[in-house]
């Protein structure tokens, strides 16, 4: 017979949600084989054979009536937990990894594991947008970078800023700005908005590829599909994630200009 290898375990572990099961139970906290079938509702007969099995490879050990992990099956569990976790975040990403700037994002993509993705399903295809503004709402400090700009959104960020004293930079790329000024009911809501002391609005020449955006202690990313338009919103606390998406609106700020109300046309 050939020698076990690491693979031979793992398959014998993945093959097996009630195996997955009962190894992260244990790993709360030691339970008889009757609290093991009352907590998973796994049968008897086949809590032993898991039982058994983890036995047989030292994952386990028994005192009295109680199961609990051997150091080598908790060090087992905390891997295991790792790797689920990895494995959820690349599945959550797996549809948007090719839209992300992945070539601008110098950290591990494993940050991510806590991010919140949402993205446009039938028949809610607006759901990223709605929930970034639901997000932008609330807030009591915005700073953007986008290479888009909505007609629609520019009354709300008027009320924002003028009337709730919300406090916002944004960074736009030339072209989304110019496309807006040049309807005249966006340039009227502008002129009161870029005469706040707290608005900041800076304009980019060049393109933006994506847009993110830092919402209170909230990291925002909105990946762009291949027109350009924002096809998904990833939020997350990550102080890692953070860093990047402020020091990378601060970087495209430094190579832009400061627009004021004299730039836009009378």
């Amino acid at each position: 017979m050939p020698p076990k290898t690491p693979l031979d375990d793992l398959e014998f572990l993945a093959s097996s949600g009630n195996r997955v099961e009962v190894l992260e139970t244990l790993a709360t906290e030691p339970a008889t084989r009757a609290a093991l079938h009352e907590r998973t509702g796994i049968s008897q007969p086949t809590l032993g054979r898991i039982l058994e099995g983890f036995e047989t490879r030292g994952w386990i050990r028994k005192t009295g009536q109680q199961y609990r992990l051997s150091r080598l099956g908790t060090l087992l569990a905390e891997e295991l937990a790792r790797l689920l976790d990895t494995v959820d975040t690349i599945q959550r990403l797996t549809e948007l990894e090719s839209q992300l700037p992945t070539d601008e994002m110098a950290f591990d993509f494993r940050e991510f594991r806590d991010a919140t993705v949402t993205v446009p399903r039938s028949p809610d295809v607006f759901a990223h947008i709605r929930r970034a503004e639901a997000l932008i709402e609330a807030a009591d400090s915005v700073r953007t970078l986008t290479g888009n700009m909505y007609l629609d959104a520019i009354p709300k960020q008027r009320t924002l800023v003028l009337e709730q004293g919300q406090i916002q930079e944004v960074v736009i790329s030339a072209a989304a700005f110019d496309a807006a000024i040049s309807h005249p009911e966006a340039v009227s809501w502008m002129r009161d908005v870029l005469a706040a002391e707290n608005m900041s609005t800076y304009r980019y020449e060049g393109a933006v590829p994506f847009s993110i955006g830092l919402v209170d202690d909230t990291a925002l990313i909105l990946p762009y599909d291949d027109h350009s338009v924002p096809c998904a919103l990833i939020e997350t606390e990550n102080e890692t994630i953070r860093e990047w998406v402020e020091t990378t609106i601060d970087a495209y700020r430094d190579r832009a200009t400061r627009v004021t109300v004299d730039d836009l046309p009378s």
